[in-house]
C-alpha cells in the first residue's frame, strides 16, 4: 500500500466531491432515517457550538468574501462602510438592512432574520456585536454554497429543502444543525491505485 492509496479518500472528502457518488446505500438510508425521525420538525434545545475550522471550505469562503467595513458606532448600533447605520433596536425597519442585503446578495428576508437573531442577543454590544454580525454573514454564504452543492437522492431532498428554507428565513442555527447532522460518507475500502 502506498501513500497515494492512503490519502486519496481523504482528499476526495476534503474537496467535497461526490457525496452521493461515494456514499453507500447505507449512508443514504441514514439520511432518510434522520429526516423521518424528526430532524425536520425539531428545534435544537440548546445553542450549538460550531467548530468552523473543521471545514476547509469555510476559511476559503471567508477569505474570498468581500465584507463591507462593519464597525461599532454605539452599544447596539453598527456602522456599515462609514455611511449607513444599522440599529439593532429597530433593525427590521432600517434602510441599511436592505442596502446591505443587496450588496451581499442575500435575500432581504434572510438579512432581516440574521439581524433579528442578533437583536435578541442583548449581551452582545459594540465590537462583539460587529464581530458576530460578520461571522453570521460568512456563515450564511458558506451554508448557502454547501447546501446548493449538495444533491441528495430520494427523500433526503426534504432535509435540503428544510435547510434552504431556514437560510431564507435567516435561521442559521437550524441550517447549521441540519448541515452537521448529515451523515458523512465513509471512505472507500480496499481502494487500489494502479500505476
Amino acid at each position: 500500500m502506498n501513500f497515494r492509496s492512503l490519502c486519496a479518500p481523504g482528499i476526495w472528502y476534503v474537496l467535497g466531491i461526490g457525496f452521493t457518488a461515494f456514499a453507500s446505500a447505507h449512508v443514504q438510508s441514514q439520511t432518510v432515517a434522520k429526516a423521518s425521525a424528526g430532524i425536520l420538525g425539531q428545534k435544537p434545545a440548546a445553542k450549538r457550538t460550531i467548530d468552523r475550522t473543521r471545514y476547509p471550505a469555510y476559511s476559503l469562503i471567508a477569505a474570498q468574501l468581500s465584507l463591507p467595513n462593519i464597525a461599532a458606532a454605539a452599544e447596539r448600533v453598527l456602522e456599515i462602510d462609514g455611511t449607513a447605520r444599522l440599529d439593532f433596536a429597530a433593525a427590521n425597519e432600517s434602510p441599511a438592512a436592505s442596502a446591505l442585503a443587496a450588496q451581499m446578495r442575500i435575500p432581504l428576508s434572510a438579512m432581516k432574520g440574521l439581524i433579528r437573531q442578533l437583536a435578541n442577543e442583548t449581551e452582545l454590544t459594540g465590537p462583539q456585536l460587529a464581530a458576530s454580525f460578520r461571522t453570521e454573514l460568512v456563515d450564511y454564504k458558506f451554508l448557502e454554497e454547501r447546501w446548493n452543492q449538495f444533491h441528495p437522492a430520494g427523500t433526503a431532498l426534504q432535509v435540503k429543502q428544510a435547510a434552504l428554507a431556514a437560510l431564507e428565513a435567516g435561521d442559521l442555527e437550524r441550517a447549521w444543525t441540519l448541515f452537521e447532522d448529515l451523515p458523512k460518507p465513509r471512505p472507500p475500502r480496499q481502494l487500489r491505485v494502479k500505476n
